[in-house]
């Protein structure tokens, strides 16, 4: 057991030292956030607190369930039909599909289970409007860039 071959090499110290270093440090670091946060005894389900929260709505009231509803499903539907449509050219129509039931669905909720919802005059989206066409320029350049490169074309 004592042998040349057992004698743990001065790489494996020296990683094992730096692995521990580095946790170590990780949960200090860890430890000063909470604190300067005031994140003790808190629950994982709390409410954002309003110094915390960004300034873009990522998220709308439904007017049916009065519930928070997030608007990121929507938009990255879009940017993944968009970005790759060159790679399945059926992803818009199955995207159709999706939206046309997911209409019904909710005109469905909206008759049987509420009330009438209360409308609200909006301006515009907000800053989604500038992430929208920024996922479309994006997505025309990888797929001009995405059907050049491809071996039907370069032939």
């Amino acid at each position: 057991m004592d042998g040349p071959d057992n004698i743990p090499s001065k790489e494996i110290c020296d990683s094992n030292i730096a692995a521990t270093t580095f946790l170590e440090l990780w949960k200090r670091r860890q430890a000063v956030i909470v604190w300067e946060w005031d994140l003790q005894n808190v629950e994982s389900d709390e409410e954002p607190r309003p110094e915390f929260e960004t300034t873009v709505k990522t998220f709308r009231i439904n007017p049916v369930t009065r519930e928070r509803e997030p608007y990121l499903p929507v938009w990255s539907k879009y940017g993944f039909v968009t970005l790759f449509v060159a790679a399945f050219p059926l992803a818009p129509l199955f995207a159709l599909l999706n939206n046309i039931a997911e209409i019904r669905l909710d005109a469905y909720k909206m008759i049987k289970e509420a009330r009438r919802p209360l409308a609200e005059r909006v301006e515009d989206i907000g800053a989604w409007y500038g992430i929208l066409r920024g996922v479309t320029y994006v997505a025309v350049v990888s797929n001009v860039r995405r059907l050049g490169m491809t071996p039907l074309v370069l032939s």
